[in-house]
């Protein structure tokens, strides 16, 4: 009986600390939250947020992020909700589509999971609505574009196997040509294993599998049917 007292005991007290950390966080990440302002990136003419400012010059970028199929959504949904930015700003992100089997889904810059997934963790997309059917679609075509290069699924940005004059390794955009604007998606084949992890959101059982796959197919081990290609396999995308 004492056993099963200090027990008790125990879990309680772990229960305190993890409740203590939880609020913790919550309160370094609204203070995060109201510490952030967008305002300033906001090109006024064009009702969309810049890619960056000129601070020699104190200018914008001419160039924006235009396209809701981009992990840039979540900084617009949040300059919103934060009053930064004008509601009609989330109504001027570019909704342009493409056919994929017997459906549609949007366009993003490069087909990337990263793109379309990584505003997932932490913003719900309504059931049924573009935005998760357009992610289950390209959770889809992923597996199939895989498939087609007899490698595991999952293009995203990464590093990859290319290095500078200080030996460092490389960073890019990589994705599937069917559902990205970028020119020469399809020259290369980079497998990066953290997509899979973005995709156990929408398809969890293919995603189970796919890890499956990576574990067996190494980082190095070449694999049959690949004489054309070369399988570069990273861990997680450089921050």
């Amino acid at each position: 009986m004492t056993s099963l007292i200090a027990a008790f005991e125990a879990s309680a007290l772990a229960a305190d600390v993890l409740s203590a950390r939880l609020v913790n966080a919550g309160q370094i990440a609204r203070s995060l939250f109201d510490g952030m302002e967008f305002g300033f990136l906001f090109n006024a003419e064009r009702e969309l947020l810049s890619i960056g400012y000129r601070v020699e010059d104190g200018s914008l970028d001419t160039d924006c992020y235009d396209l809701l199929a981009s992990e840039a959504r979540l900084a617009s949904f949040v300059a919103i909700a934060k009053g930064d930015l004008p509601t009609r700003h989330w109504f001027r992100l570019g909704r342009a589509m493409a056919s994929v089997g017997y459906g549609a889904a949007l366009i993003s810059w490069s087909g990337s999971m990263f793109e379309y997934l990584m505003p997932s963790l932490v913003m719900r997309a309504p059931a049924g609505s573009l935005l998760d059917e357009t992610c289950r679609q390209m959770v889809f075509q992923q597996i199939k574009y895989g498939a087609s290069r007899h490698v595991p699924w999952g293009a995203s940005e990464s590093a990859y196997n290319a290095r500078d004059l200080e030996f460092t390794y490389q960073y890019s955009s990589f994705g599937i040509p069917s559902l990205g604007l970028k020119r020469g998606l399809g020259e290369n084949t980079v497998i990066a294993p953290y997509a899979t992890a973005l995709a156990a959101m929408t398809a969890s059982r293919a995603a189970i599998v796919n890890f499956e796959r990576l574990t067996k197919a190494g980082d190095a081990a070449p694999m049959a049917g690949m004489k054309r290609w070369t399988i570069r396999i990273h861990v997680c995308p450089r921050a």
